[in-house]
C-alpha cells in the first residue's frame, strides 16, 4: 500500500504540473507568441494544486474502488473536477447591480453580456466557453496522471485490472 500511495502522490504532482505547460502550449497555437511568464506559471499550479489533491486524487479512488477506472472514466471525472469548481466561483453575475450594462468584444463582434443587471444569452454563452476551457484542462491533466499512474504500476510490475472493453 505504501508503493500505491507514492505513485498516486507522484502521479499527481505530475498532473499538477502541466496546466502551465498546457496553457503556455494552447496561448502559443492561439497566438503564435510565447510567453513564459514565471509567475503565471505559479499561479496555474496553485489553482491546479486543490483541484487535484481534493478533487481529482478522490476521484480516481472512487473510480478505483467501484472497479470503473479507465482512461476515459478519469478524464470525464478531470472534466468535471476542473469545471465545476471554477463555474461556481467564476459565475460573473452573482451581484450585478440593476441598470448595469457589460459589453465585450467576443469573437470580434461587440457582444452585451449583461443587461440591466441580468445576464444576456451571450453572457451565458461566453462564461459556458470559459469554463469549457477549464474542463478540457481538467481532463487533460487527469490523462497526465492517468499515463504517469499506469507508467509506474507498470515499472513497479503492478499491473492493474484491464480496462473492460464494452463497460455495461
Amino acid at each position: 500500500m505504501r508503493g500505491d500511495a507514492a505513485r498516486i502522490a507522484l502521479a499527481a504532482l505530475a498532473s499538477m504540473l502541466a496546466p502551465p505547460v498546457l496553457v503556455e502550449a494552447g496561448m502559443w497555437l492561439a497566438t503564435g507568441r510565447f510567453e513564459g511568464e514565471p509567475v503565471f506559471a505559479l499561479a496555474t499550479v496553485v489553482v491546479a494544486a486543490p483541484h487535484v489533491l481534493l478533487l481529482g486524487v478522490p476521484a480516481f479512488l472512487l473510480l478505483r474502488r467501484r472497479g470503473r477506472l479507465g482512461a476515459v472514466n478519469l478524464a470525464m471525472a478531470g472534466f468535471a473536477c476542473g469545471l465545476l469548481p471554477m463555474a461556481l466561483v467564476s459565475w460573473p453575475y452573482w451581484t450585478a447591480p440593476p441598470g448595469l450594462l457589460v459589453q465585450e468584444d467576443w469573437h470580434g463582434h461587440v457582444a452585451i453580456l449583461v443587461r440591466d443587471g441580468a445576464p444576456t444569452l451571450a453572457g451565458v454563452l461566453r462564461h459556458l466557453e470559459r469554463m469549457f476551457i477549464f474542463g478540457a484542462l481538467g481532463a487533460a491533466c487527469a490523462l497526465v496522471f492517468w499515463s504517469c499512474w499506469r507508467c509506474l504500476q507498470h515499472r513497479a510490475g503492478s499491473f492493474p485490472a484491464p480496462e473492460p472493453s464494452n463497460p455495461p
